[in-house]
């Protein structure tokens, strides 16, 4: 069994340094906490490795990076780890997809993987020969690599009991961040193909023009709606994407927005009796917008036409989210909130110098029981799709010490 690397060196004492810090380091040092205390002001840092614990408040100083929230107890119940979540393409499900993978290596779980790549089809449903079989348990615990949706697949390979989870995103940043990826990324022939000084924009002038010949191959074609099992041939029938729309709500449990996103990990963690470390993330594979676009109505008015199957899907679900947060009430709010400031402070942390020993503790919440997060866990939130599934088959066949 791998060693489980979020679980280690708990109660490793802080190391102080011994070397004097240069002025420079000192300056940089003070203001990166000034930084943090304006933009985070209920949390306290505690017993810096820099400062001499006896001339602060005994109440004040714990760790470096420990947390001071309100101390009150989870009460969640029991949490659930049966989970399907369906992976759409640019809609930071890969985002997602680590927060999961982590927490299987943390709870020692079982994920449904391919035996090779790191996704079981992008093309097709059928793809049970990909399947990679079990080994040391006797169910799955967690699918959660790219796949065009098929029921009768995931009822087959997950418990009774697993909760169906996907995410969305409003189409036209989906689709700009599909043709930058894979136009520069992974290159796709049919999107490299696209001349003018700015393709993307030549793209949209006349989208069907430039689109790949088959349906399947297509990764800015309603894709969202393709990930979700539609048939392509129903991309422009409005009685039978209205019908899927409702097979899907009928269906999936939870329904995320890209736009929405710490919201969204909220109501996961809400949903599945989680706490605020089973959704700590780093953004990864995110578009990095250098490019400057001058979008017109008219490109957005083409762009939805020809997406139509896209834009309901995800208005749809859009409009379920905002009816579900407004009756949430204040206390969903605050949750978020505090989820936000332990999520900075993980960034913080996990930014710091690559030989960090320290960690850093959480105290309990009404929303959240107590956790540690350690510094090995920053390798595992900054690590990439294709290496993160390599990494778990190795575990899965045993093949790791």
């Amino acid at each position: 069994m791998p060693r489980d690397l979020t679980s280690t060196k708990l109660s490793r004492k802080v190391r102080v340094c011994a070397r004097p810090l240069l002025p420079f380091t000192w300056i940089i040092t003070f203001t990166a906490l000034c930084l943090l205390f304006i933009y985070t002001p209920e949390i306290t840092w505690k017993r810096l490795p820099f400062l001499r614990s006896d001339l602060m408040d005994s109440k004040d100083v714990v760790s470096r990076g420990d947390v001071t929230i309100k101390n009150n107890t989870d009460g969640r119940g029991i949490p659930r780890h049966h989970l399907f979540f369906l992976k759409v393409h640019k809609a930071a499900s890969s985002t997602v997809q680590n927060v999961l993978l982590r927490s299987a290596l943390r709870y020692n779980l079982t994920v449904l993987l391919p035996n090779r790549g790191h996704y079981f089809s992008e093309k097709n449903k059928n793809y049970w020969e990909k399947v990679l079989p079990l080994n040391r348990s006797d169910h799955y615990d967690i699918l959660c690599c790219h796949l065009v949706y098929n029921e009768t697949f995931v009822r087959e390979y997950m418990p009774n009991d697993t909760l169906f989870v996907a995410i969305v995103r409003e189409p036209f940043a989906q689709v700009l961040s599909a043709f930058h990826y894979f136009s520069n990324v992974f290159p796709k022939r049919y999107l490299v193909a696209i001349p003018g000084p700015v393709p993307f924009l030549t793209y949209l002038e006349n989208p069907s023009r430039w689109e790949h010949i088959n349906v399947n191959e297509s990764f800015t074609n309603n894709r969202m709606s393709f990930d979700f099992g539609l048939e392509p041939s129903q991309f422009y029938n409005t009685s039978e994407i209205k019908r899927f729309i409702e097979q899907i709500d009928k269906r999936f449990d939870l329904v995320m927005i890209h736009e929405m996103f710490d919201e969204s990990l909220v109501f996961l963690k809400r949903l599945a009796g989680w706490n605020f470390r089973d959704i700590i993330y780093m953004r990864t594979n995110s578009f990095d917008r250098t490019v400057k676009y001058n979008f017109t109505a008219e490109h957005r008015s083409k762009h939805q036409q020809f997406e139509a199957a896209d834009y309901a899907l995800y208005e749809h679900f859009l409009g379920k989210f905002k009816r579900k947060l407004a009756e949430a009430g204040e206390d969903f709010k605050q949750e978020v909130e505090e989820f936000r400031k332990i999520v900075y402070a993980v960034w913080h942390f996990c930014s710091g110098p690559k030989d960090v020993k320290y960690s850093l503790h959480f105290h309990a919440t009404h929303w959240s029981s107590e956790f540690d997060f350690v510094a090995e866990e920053c390798l595992l939130l900054k690590r990439s799709e294709i290496a993160f599934i390599h990494f778990m088959r190795l575990r899965h066949k045993g093949m790791l010490t």
